[in-house]
């Protein structure tokens, strides 16, 4: 159905409508023709990377996370969704990396537990290290 790649780079910092991501979607990810430019069409497309070695790298997202915040949540859901497909029974397929830059070069920030989790965790760190003091 899809030709695979061994790497999908999604630029966030060029979208600046729905329209414009959804058909750069289709374009990096190789969706087919029906695809329907929303967000559930996304989710049944890229629901079929589960089972196959999946490697994405997202870059620009914190500046589309300004302009565009409900779409990078419903996207950041569609991600999470993704890695935990199927009680994470794939997860070891599938990397997804968050691209910022910091200091003129580049950090990862692999999403490598539910993003709920990750908030919690830093939440907890962050509430230890206050009593610590």
């Amino acid at each position: 159905m899809y030709k695979h790649k061994d790497l999908y780079i999604l630029d966030f910092s060029k979208y600046k409508t729905a329209a414009d991501m959804h058909e750069d979607f289709k374009q990096v990810f190789d969706f087919p023709d029906y695809y329907g430019n929303n967000w559930d069409a996304f989710w049944d497309c890229i629901s079929g990377f589960a089972n196959v070695k999946t490697n994405i790298e997202i870059r620009g997202f914190k500046t589309f996370e300004k302009l565009r915040p409900k779409d990078a949540k419903i996207f950041r859901e569609c991600m999470n969704d993704l890695k935990n497909f199927a009680n994470g029974r794939y997860s070891h397929l599938i990397t997804i990396r968050f691209v910022h830059k910091k200091d003129g070069t580049h950090f990862y920030k692999s999403v490598s537990r539910p993003f709920y989790e990750i908030i919690w965790l830093n939440k907890h760190i962050h509430s230890q290290a206050r009593t610590a003091l």
